[in-house]
């Protein structure tokens, strides 16, 4: 299973998420864009089950998680913010492509582009942990400095207690 390819790769879950695990939700709608593109007369299915696979991934599979858990699901924001992130790039740029600059048409150049962009969010992938806990580092780094008012670097009862009334 690709579950057991991903740990024999000692893959972490974000990168066996954007790549194994990705690939295989996704192969229904990669063979039909394949049929598609070889078809002989234009169609729009391969776009069209790409697309709508997303808007079913992003809407009903994650509403349908969360009724199926048995408790309220703890989520990071993170995770989110960089998957939107890219999810809205890439959005963007096809929405150039196919909109703008080549209209109904897919160019060799703009499928490497996709291609490169696909390949640039595994690489981060690969460094997202250590990049979300630089991120976290540096929250706290600034939240000490917003505690320490008089910039002793160190903080005394009173500012200690205001952290906790904050939260």
């Amino acid at each position: 299973s690709l579950e057991v390819l991903s740990d024999k790769l000692k893959l972490s879950p974000d990168v066996a998420g954007a790549t194994f695990m990705a690939a295989g939700g996704s192969a229904p709608e990669f063979f039909t864009s394949l049929v598609g593109a070889f078809d002989t007369k234009p169609s729009s299915v391969g776009i069209s089950a790409i697309v709508g696979s997303a808007i079913f991934n992003i809407l009903f599979v994650i509403a349908a998680c969360g009724v199926a858990a048995p408790k309220t699901l703890q989520l990071s924001g993170y995770p989110l913010a960089r998957d939107s992130i890219f999810y809205l790039i890439d959005l963007i740029v096809m929405m150039l492509f196919f909109g703008f600059i080549t209209p109904g048409v897919v160019d060799l150049w703009e499928a490497g582009v996709l291609f490169a962009l696909y390949i640039a969010y595994c690489i981060f992938m690969k460094y997202s942990e250590t990049i979300e806990k630089k991120m976290a580092e540096a929250g706290d780094d600034r939240r000490f400095r917003n505690l320490d008012k008089n910039s002793d670097n160190q903080l005394s009862q009173e500012e200690m207690s205001k952290d906790q009334e904050g939260t």
